[in-house]
Parts: C-alpha cells; sequence; structure tokens
C-alpha cells in the first residue's frame, strides 16, 4: 500500500494536495500545527517550509517534496535541507491555502510513478517537471521581444505595418493586453495553473533577475523597464503601456549595446 504523510498547519491546503492520493486508496497521515511528528516510514512526504522546523528526522521517507505560499521565493535556503540519503524536492510554485497552485490530477499521476520508481530503484526515472527549477529565460532579450511585439499591435506606426496585418490582429491584440501574455513568456509558466497570487510571487522574482542582469551597467538607469513591469502587474491598457514599452524597449537596446560595443 503506497503511503503518503503531510505536515502543514493548514488542513484545506493538506486535503488538496493529497485529494488525488485518497482516490487512489493511498494511505494518508496528516500532521497539523499542534501534531507532534511520529517515528514513521511513508514512500513521500508533502511538507510546508514552514513547518520544516519539526523533527522531520524522524519520518523515514523515500521522497520528500517541499512547498509553500510564496513560490520561488519561498526559503532561498532550502538547498540546507535536503537530506543526501533521500530524494528531496520542492514545487516551485506558490501552493496556497484555498487550494491554488495544488497539485493537478496529472501532476499527482506523475509524482505517484516517480516514487514508486525510487522506491523500485529505476536509474533512468526522470524528475516531475513542476518539480524541476523554472527555466528563465534571458530576462531582457526576452523583454525586448516582448516590447517590439506589444509595439506592434498596439503602436503600428512605429514599424510601419501593413493593412493587411492590421486587418487580421484583432485576436492578437485582445492576447496582449492580459498579464498572462507577458508572464507565460518571461516565466515559464502555463497558464492553466497561474492565479493572482502566483503573477505577484513571479513579478517579485522577475524584478530581482532584472536588477540582476543590470548590475553589469553602470551607466543605464533601468528604470523604464521597472516602470513597465510595475505597468503589467497593474494591469494597465495600451493608453498607458504603449509609452512605457517604447521607453523600456529603448532602454533594453541601449543596454544591449553597450554590451557589445
Amino acid at each position: 500500500m503506497f503511503t503518503v504523510s503531510i505536515v502543514d498547519r493548514q488542513q484545506s491546503r493538506r486535503q488538496s494536495l493529497t485529494a488525488f492520493f485518497k482516490d487512489a486508496n493511498c494511505t494518508i497521515r496528516e500532521f497539523g500545527l499542534y501534531d507532534e511528528l511520529v517515528e514513521h516510514s511513508p514512500d513521500l512526504l508533502l511538507i510546508h517550509f514552514r513547518d520544516g522546523e519539526k523533527n522531520i528526522d524522524v519520518v523515514k521517507r523515500s521522497v520528500a517534496v517541499y512547498y509553500g505560499g510564496g513560490g520561488e521565493s519561498d526559503d532561498p535556503d532550502w538547498i540546507n535541507r535536503k537530506d543526501t540519503r533521500q530524494e528531496c524536492h520542492r514545487i516551485w510554485r506558490a501552493v496556497m491555502p484555498d487550494g491554488k497552485g495544488s497539485l493537478t490530477k496529472d501532476e499527482a499521476k506523475e509524482l505517484f510513478s516517480y516514487v514508486k520508481d525510487v522506491i523500485a530503484g529505476k536509474a533512468d526515472r526522470s524528475i516531475p517537471l513542476f518539480l524541476e527549477p523554472p527555466r528563465h529565460p534571458n530576462i531582457i532579450t526576452a523583454l525586448a521581444i516582448l516590447c517590439q511585439g506589444y509595439l506592434a499591435v498596439h503602436s503600428p506606426e512605429t514599424y510601419k505595418l501593413d493593412k493587411e496585418f492590421w486587418q487580421q490582429k484583432g485576436n492578437v491584440q485582445k492576447t496582449t493586453t492580459t498579464t498572462q501574455w507577458w508572464m507565460d513568456s518571461l516565466c515559464n509558466r502555463s497558464t492553466a495553473d497561474l492565479s493572482k497570487v502566483d503573477f505577484w510571487s513571479a513579478l517579485k522574482d522577475l524584478k530581482k533577475l532584472v536588477n540582476k542582469e543590470w548590475e553589469v551597467s553602470r551607466v543605464l538607469s533601468f528604470a523604464p523597464v521597472l516602470t513597465l513591469l510595475d505597468s503589467i502587474e497593474l494591469g494597465e491598457g495600451p493608453d498607458m503601456m504603449v509609452e512605457k514599452a517604447k521607453n523600456a524597449l529603448e532602454t533594453i537596446r541601449e543596454f544591449l549595446d553597450e554590451q557589445t560595443g
């Protein structure tokens, strides 16, 4: 019988994360805020970052998966929790008490199979994608491409686009007015599991990455790019975003010219 233990003070989140495993007739053990961990050996341990101070060593799990409500910004030093004797991973997106960001049915199935492969000692097992660190593209280059696409739709005179493109651009125009259009490309996330909380978390991480990119430049101000990211976060429309996208694109071009010059 496949066994799962979950350590989380939020009952609603415990239930959402273990729903698939319950349906699959697995044995579930839940540990809340006031529950003392006891020695046992589950196949899978799901544990919230903030509950890591509990005596986790008494749980001899096969695979441990950490998670939290802050997405990538959760516990930057989490790697220090990793136990070399056991498989230890994390869910990189935010997992909220109301169920947003929780495991989808397909992800739970994938994790279920992965843990079984670990137990069986399969050498060719592959880690589920949602447990892999997000693969950020080069943020500056990606922003430049997105700004050009945005301006091509909402400021066509900038690129002298032909009439045929202008007539066919309706769907593209609608798509580019969504926050998801920017965030999917910049943060390599699927729209299927993005919530507003995820956006805020992703934008926070994204701004850190932009700042890091710009540390190599001591000449330029990167304020126009951060202003654009603020506008994306606020969900502003083209009437306010076009000028900001132009300024950000100009700044990025100067930055790239500086780096290659």
